[in-house]
Formats: structure tokens, sequence, C-alpha cells
């Protein structure tokens, strides 16, 4: 069964960035900070306040997620 955090590194791939890579994760951490909340959902943005509020809710997480797999790189 997948963690949560191989699900949101899985989500990350599906948006389009290298969660395998320093300079894929940098990006995607750029991204997460000032992404619309509505893009932190799959699927397509669609204005609902509810997607918007899930998608808020998920940024910390996501963000978490790139930072762990950057600590990964620095030893």
């Amino acid at each position: 069964m997948p963690t949560q955090h191989q699900a949101n590194l899985d989500f990350i791939s599906y948006k389009g960035f290298d969660t395998d890579t320093v300079p894929g994760l940098k990006a995607t951490l750029k991204w997460l900070k000032i992404a619309d909340s509505d893009e932190l959902l799959y699927g397509e943005p669609t204005g609902d306040p509810f997607d918007r509020t899930a998608g808020e809710l998920r940024r910390n997480m996501l963000i978490h997620s790139v930072q762990y797999e950057l600590m990964k790189y620095r030893n």
C-alpha cells in the first residue's frame, strides 16, 4: 500500500515535475509556494470554493514531501 508521501510524489509527477532530481524538486518547491490552491488537486481547476480550500490544505503536505526528498541529497 502506498504511503501518503509516495502519493504526494505521484501527484507532483502528474503535474509534470521531476521528483528524481534536485533541479526538479527545487522547481516543484518554487511552484508549490506560489501555485493557485485550485492547481493543487487532480484534474482541471474549477474555481469551486471547496476545491480551493482542499488545495490550500494540501499545500504544506506537498511542500513537506518535496523538502524531505531534497534532504536525501544533502549527504
